[in-house]
């Protein structure tokens, strides 16, 4: 069996972007649950910042964020990020 490896952030980036593809299909909100990292690389990617500046976004474990947009689809936005969830 060949050793497993890591996946490289542009490989993360490319995940990133197929999600947040399909979610800006959709009309109406969308909820997601995943594991913290790939949040962070989906918020710098909704950004369009490089995979790897989502090292610089912290998560806690069970906290919400929010992405969204300003005034149009053209103006990704962080609304909310890291909130303890209640």
């Amino acid at each position: 069996m060949a050793p497993r490896t890591a996946e490289s952030a542009a490989d993360v980036g490319a995940r990133a972007d197929r999600i947040i593809d399909r979610v800006r299909r959709c009309t109406g909100n969308v909820l997601l649950f995943a594991h913290r990292d790939i949040f962070r690389v989906m918020a710098a990617r909704w950004l369009d910042l490089a995979p790897k500046e989502g090292g610089r976004l912290y998560l806690d474990t069970g906290s919400v964020s929010i992405l969204g947009y300003d005034h149009t689809v053209d103006e990704p936005v962080i609304r909310l990020w890291n909130a303890a969830a209640s």
